[in-house]
Formats: C-alpha cells, sequence, structure tokens
C-alpha cells in the first residue's frame, strides 16, 4: 500500500520533472535559434 503511494508520487514527481525540463531545453533552443537569426 505505502509503496504503491510512493510509486504514484514518484510518477507524479517525474512527469512534471520532465515536463519542465522539456520546457526549459525548448525555450534553450529557442533562444539560441533567435540569437543564431540576430547573428
Amino acid at each position: 500500500m505505502a509503496s504503491r503511494f510512493i510509486r504514484n508520487l514518484q510518477n507524479s514527481f517525474y512527469k512534471k520533472f520532465r515536463f519542465l525540463n522539456e520546457l526549459q531545453s525548448n525555450f534553450f533552443l529557442n533562444r539560441i535559434g533567435f540569437v543564431d537569426f540576430f547573428a
């Protein structure tokens, strides 16, 4: 019971973290493209 709860917690945390990570990397790549565009 407790292990399943912990696993669900880890899953949701991992999904949020992955979402933030993708958001951050996309923003970073977009900024690089933006800089390349004006360079």
